[in-house]
């Protein structure tokens, strides 16, 4: 299953939606993403089994909640994507853990520092203002 925010008036938003549901990071600022390989295309399915097209793949850093950075690799670059999705399973993937407790969302690092806390919204997701920028 793929998020879609609706109510976001900003087309290209800084926020990151952490999504239980999506195979990949995706984002739609391809300036945020270094190391790009442009080869890396993919389709992506939808729920509704609709595709859309990543045009490429790379890294992001990521400003953890004590200020250290911390890189995020295989970001997918979708063209005209009005969020940005981080994709949970891969962050468990590469060793990262999520606690779920009270209506708040944990992400820690592999070595158990916490990268960021969100609380559950309105529309219950958890979203995060990352601070991305290019490796």
């Amino acid at each position: 299953m793929m998020l879609v925010a609706t109510s976001d008036s900003n087309p290209h938003s800084k926020a990151w939606y952490l999504d239980i549901g999506c195979s990949n990071h995706m984002t739609g600022h391809k300036e945020w993403l270094g190391d790009f390989d442009e080869n890396r295309r993919s389709k992506i399915k939808l729920a509704d089994s609709k595709t859309l097209s990543a045009e490429g793949m790379g890294n992001i850093l990521i400003q953890r909640k004590d200020g250290k950075i911390k890189l995020i690799k295989n970001v997918l670059y979708v063209p005209g994507m009005r969020c940005n999705l981080m994709s949970v399973g891969q962050l468990v993937e590469k060793g990262f853990s999520v606690s779920m407790k009270g209506g708040m969302l944990k992400l820690f690092d592999p070595s158990l520092k916490l990268v960021l806390r969100s609380s559950l919204s309105i529309n219950r997701t958890f979203q995060a203002n990352i601070k991305a920028t290019k490796v």
